[in-house]
């Protein structure tokens, strides 16, 4: 609706359209009166219909990607490679891909987020690390098959597949809702830097922003621009995706904040302002940055932490692994005496912390 006022509205006049509970018309251009529709259809809906936000399931699609690739990209997106729990939901997933993309798009096949190296036939989920219960895994006849060589696991039209973790496949992202990016490390602190995800084509990724600034891979360079002007670019990486902890040089071809062309460290994550971006773009709770706990899968909350204000009472260092775990230390009886006291050592190295 368009309305426009000569007169500044009273708070709960503007509360009051937000959420949809009232109908103010402007007294200079009047939304209910004085349009001419050329071509177009009209029709009246309720109020409060302007305020139901219905969002669809969104999917996108990489083709020819490692199983490692592809845990990075659907994590580092802010969700994850879809595990369908009954065989319509396997087919409805392949359904989609050809209504999506056509047949030459189409690929039998798409990697799931589980795999079982660590202990054969225990099924780990990739983005939280749990069992997935055997039970509940929809097997394709005669599947599983492929004993301690065959680890990761595929979802067909049927349901899923083992097969080894080397070869390129085709992997999926579901969105159940639109995710927000924020570009971080550029001293600049406006709504400009908020990104909204969109692919153009399988494979493809492109981040807009408000106004001209967008985030593009140009001839598999990634660059961030202001319209036609390049203001930084990426530097090669392992998984070419910006997102994450990445190194970016600024041109110089449209300064920010005055800053000169040189290399720079950007975050581009979905995290929010009370989470700390993991080098991989997973998002994990402020307060455990430097706590001595890896809470991030490749660590890096726990790296660079003599750049991190740490409170005295908290120490900095990592300490030192444990030797055993209660699954491998030996089962025998144990003599247990009863201690009246115990003394307190602050040695970091004597420390054996439980894992989180």
């Amino acid at each position: 609706m368009v309305n426009v006022w000569d007169y500044p509205l009273k708070p709960s006049e503007i509360k009051g359209i937000a959420n949809c509970s009232a109908d103010v018309q402007g007294n200079f251009v009047s939304w209910s009166r004085g349009f001419i529709l050329t071509n177009a259809s009209s029709f009246d809906v309720s109020l409060t219909s302007l305020c139901q936000h219905v969002v669809a399931t969104t999917y996108m699609w990489f083709p020819h990607v490692t199983d490692k690739q592809a845990f990075y990209i659907c994590d580092a997106l802010g969700t994850h490679l879809p595990l369908p729990m009954t065989g319509g939901e396997s087919y409805e997933l392949h359904r989609v891909s050809r209504a999506s993309w056509g047949s030459d798009k189409f690929y039998y096949g798409f990697i799931s987020p589980l795999r079982d190296e660590l202990k054969e036939n225990e099924y780990r989920r990739n983005f939280d690390g749990q069992i997935q219960p055997y039970h509940t895994i929809i097997w394709t006849p005669d599947e599983p098959n492929g004993d301690v060589y065959e680890n990761c696991v595929y979802v067909s039209e049927y349901g899923f597949y083992d097969v080894e973790c080397t070869a390129d496949h085709c992997a999926t992202c579901r969105f159940l809702e639109p995710r927000v990016f924020t570009l971080r490390g550029t001293c600049e602190r406006e709504l400009r830097n908020t990104f909204f995800l969109a692919q153009q084509g399988v494979g493809s990724l492109e981040f807009t922003g408000y106004g001209s600034y967008h985030i593009r891979d140009h001839n598999h360079t990634w660059l961030w621009s202001d319209g036609d002007h390049n203001i930084a670019y990426m530097e090669p990486h392992e998984f070419n995706f910006p997102m994450g902890r990445r190194a970016w040089t600024l041109t110089g071809e449209h300064p920010v904040c005055g800053q000169k062309e040189g290399a720079r460290e950007l975050s581009l994550s979905v995290c929010s302002e009370g989470e700390f971006t993991c080098d991989d773009a997973r998002c994990v709770p402020l307060e455990t940055r430097c706590d001595l706990k890896f809470d991030c899968q490749d660590q890096s909350d726990e790296q660079l932490c003599s750049v991190v204000s740490i409170p005295a009472v908290r120490w900095t260092n990592t300490p030192t692994p444990c030797v055993h775990t209660c699954g491998e230390m030996d089962e025998q009886p144990q003599h247990l005496v009863s201690i009246p006291e115990v003394r307190w050592t602050n040695s970091p190295d004597t420390l054996c912390p439980y894992s989180r």
